[in-house]
């Protein structure tokens, strides 16, 4: 008896210990909010008063309004052929595995996510195959869409689907917290549609994301490119943009990142009402969606929203296999197919982006953790459920190793290179290594300062930053003291988070990097939020508006900063705003691709150097990320002549060189060639290239031609070309 009252008393002093941390939580989340709102009185403004406060509209309209319609909606039509497509792929999957999901949502995005990545592996299997790029988009497309019109049939001939149970009154009884969500949701979603819809600046973009699919393009089919290291990596998402491209351009590729962010927040959605309610549902999508980071994800053509998408389907369908095991034997059936799915999902993850590998890993000690913990199963059972999981991952991410290992003989390039075959001559390895660890990098997860003062840097520092996350994550986390046992497993949401987080700090600082965990903690701090609101009078719940309203406010105020809203409503032409400096853009070029597009030949062939950017370019040409050598300084490097550099460029018409990119990302390179290597560089850009294009950024394309008369050497420092006297200014020197 004595051991059962000493058992009691712990309950008895639990509500004053309650209180303790509810009301710590409450004295850490204001300090945050007197660190967040003080001085943003301006962005505040601008995320209030958006479409009320348009300075941009003072300008004439350089685009008619009904032309700007006509493209948009074209580009949105042209941009859901993959969607469309994916659906008829993936639903037959989904049919065959399960007999009814729990909503007709959870059928849809289940069918969306299996079925986008399938596409991306079919364009890419059938592009190595030497198919050309638009054939396989049009063949991969038109499969997917006569099957989408056989699953219209079968639902026809079935009677209609039974309609989730809120389906009916979904409006009518949304309460006042929700309709202030719902509310934030769809502002947030005009914002980010609005950013969409801006030309595509994003250097990585530029580089790779677009850059290499329009080269597949341009060269008819899916070939190697050692010049640009990330060419090497996982592209799933590529392979959808380069659908996008064909289809349409730009504009629908970048749509599509854009459904797969759309995606991403139904996905939570139906997880978080699922698991908790509709009002932890809508505060979670809210929550997550305006996440400043996650706001410049998605105006962009990177990858992190199809990473976060098929991650979080990797998760909820870990979930369901786990809960699957829990019920009656009849239907223990269905968790070997929810580990398929689950396992699936994590594999496309990682063929988006080589560090979804943090999230799987984090999913996989959570799967061994919880089957260890269930006495029941034997060993060999255990290991084959694991097994189950990790053969279906390998296999979605199998045609990328494969890919690489044909093409490179390294399947995981650039990494594992001297257990694989070497990286390519010239890679800076350090330097790639160097970038990625960020801007906030503070020595990993052995050093204390990862763990303290690189989160309160990155939201103290980062506010003028594109990677900043806003406040969410250092005002939210003390959340996690708050954590309760649950019907639902929310301490496994906790764990794969706090794993996946653990793994990211460990490697970099990049918060974008970060996003796919991103809609697990937004899910959890909206279901503490929404259980702390039930015991102190529903008030608790409303702690996430400031912080939405703050990060809305951020996402309209860089929208404006950055001049989106002027060339998106016709008041600026997207050309102008390609010719103008931006975040990321320093030197543009879009007016020499004008020029290409002009005045080039179809057939002419470009070599870049000082510059990794290549799209939009409508040619076929050569250019190199700056982690690998720029082709121009490796010919010079390697030859003994200026004739010898003019004959290794036979293939090439055209020579485009940028200037102040070389500057920026070439100085060091530049600074380091030899005096005599300088001459040999000087005599050619002389005798054997004839400028017939340049603009005010530096950006000059030459023709590649013999000299026709002799070559007079320059006799004073500004006479040498500006290549040339870039490499003086970083150190070279000139031969005596």
């Amino acid at each position: 008896m004595s051991k059962r009252k000493r058992k009691k008393n712990p309950a008895a002093t639990g509500p004053s210990r309650f209180w303790g941390l509810p009301a710590f939580f409450a004295i850490w989340f204001s300090f945050i909010l007197l660190k967040t709102l003080p001085g943003s009185s301006k962005i505040l403004i601008q995320g209030l008063t958006f479409f009320l406060l348009t300075p941009w509209a003072d300008e004439a309209r350089a685009v008619s309004l009904g032309v700007l319609l006509i493209q948009t909606i074209t580009d949105v039509m042209m941009a859901f052929v993959v969607p469309v497509a994916a659906y008829g792929i993936g639903m037959p999957i989904v049919r065959r595995l399960f007999a009814a999901p729990a909503s007709r949502l959870e059928r849809a995005l289940l069918a969306q996510g299996l079925g986008l990545g399938v596409y991306a592996a079919t364009v890419l299997v059938i592009g190595i195959l030497g198919v050309n790029p638009e054939t396989a988009i049009y063949t991969v497309s038109g499969v997917g869409i006569g099957l989408n019109a056989y699953e219209f049939i079968v639902r026809l001939q079935s009677g209609p689907p039974k309609s989730s149970p809120e389906a009916p009154n979904f409006f009518s009884s949304l309460e006042p917290i929700e309709w202030t969500a719902l509310i934030a949701i769809t502002y947030t979603g005009v914002l980010h549609f609005i950013g969409v819809l801006a030309p595509e600046t994003f250097y990585d973009s530029l580089v790779y994301h677009l850059g290499v699919p329009n080269l597949y393009i341009q060269r008819g089919s899916i070939l190697p490119i050692p010049e640009i290291l990330h060419a090497n990596f996982p592209q799933n998402i590529e392979m959808l943009y380069l659908a996008g491209l064909v289809l349409r351009g730009e504009t629908a590729a970048k749509l599509l990142h854009f459904w797969t962010g759309v995606l991403s927040c139904l996905a939570l959605y139906e997880f978080a009402r699922t698991a908790c309610s509709r009002r932890t549902a809508l505060i979670a999508v809210s929550l997550f969606s305006s996440i400043p980071v996650v706001g410049i994800a998605v105006w962009h053509s990177g990858v992190e929203l199809g990473v976060t998408f098929w991650s979080l389907m990797g998760v909820w369908s870990l979930v369901r296999a786990l809960f699957a095991l829990s019920q009656p034997s009849q239907h223990r059936e269905l968790m070997p197919r929810w580990l398929v799915v689950s396992g699936a999902f994590f594999g496309f993850a990682m063929g988006a982006k080589y560090t979804a590998i943090w999230g799987t890993a984090a999913a996989g000690m959570v799967l061994v953790g919880r089957l260890w913990k269930v006495n029941e199963l034997d060993r060999g059972l255990r290991a084959r459920l694991v097994l189950i999981w990790g053969v279906a991952a390998l296999a979605a991410l199998a045609p990328w190793l494969l890919k690489n290992a044909l093409f490179i003989g390294n399947p995981v390039y650039p990494f594992l290179a001297g257990l694989f075959a070497d990286l390519h001559p010239g890679v800076d390895a350090a330097s790639f290594k160097a970038s990625a660890k960020g801007s906030f990098w503070h020595g990993g997860a052995l050093s204390w300062k990862t763990w303290l003062v690189m989160p309160w840097e990155l939201f103290i520092r980062g506010r003028n930053s594109f990677s900043f996350i806003g406040p969410v994550l250092v005002a939210f986390t003390p959340l996690a003291l708050l954590y309760r046992r649950a019907a639902f497993p929310f301490g496994m949401l906790l764990a794969l988070f706090g794993i996946e987080y653990v793994f990211w700090a460990s490697t970099t600082s990049m918060i974008r990097l970060l996003i796919p965990g991103l809609p697990l903690f937004c899910l959890y701090t909206a279901h503490q939020l929404t259980r702390l609101g039930k015991q102190w009078r529903g008030w608790a719940a409303w702690l996430a508006f400031p912080i939405i309203a703050w990060n809305i406010s951020w996402n309209a105020a860089m929208l404006n900063e950055t001049s989106v809203p002027g060339v998106v409503f016709g008041y600026e032409h997207a050309d102008s705003y390609r010719a103008r400096t931006q975040h990321s853009y320093h030197y543009p070029y879009a007016e020499a691709v004008l020029w290409i597009h002009k005045n080039l030949p179809p057939k002419a062939k470009i070599l870049i150097s000082g510059d990794s950017r290549s799209y939009p370019i409508p040619r076929d040409l050569t250019v190199a990320s700056v982690f690998n050598p720029d082709p121009l300084l490796a010919i010079v490097d390697r030859v003994s002549s200026p004739e010898a550099v003019y004959a290794e460029l036979e293939e090439y018409s055209h020579l485009m060189i940028c200037h102040g990119e070389a500057s920026r990302t070439r100085g060091k390179a530049l600074g380091s060639l030899s005096p005599e290597k300088l001459q040999i560089l000087s005599f050619f850009l002389q005798a054997y290239t004839e400028r017939i294009f340049k603009n005010k950024h530096g950006v000059m394309i030459y023709k590649l031609a013999p000299p026709t008369s002799p070559v007079i050497p320059p006799a004073t420092l500004e006479e040498h070309p500006d290549l040339v006297r870039i490499a003086i200014y970083h150190g070279a020197k000139l031969a005596n």
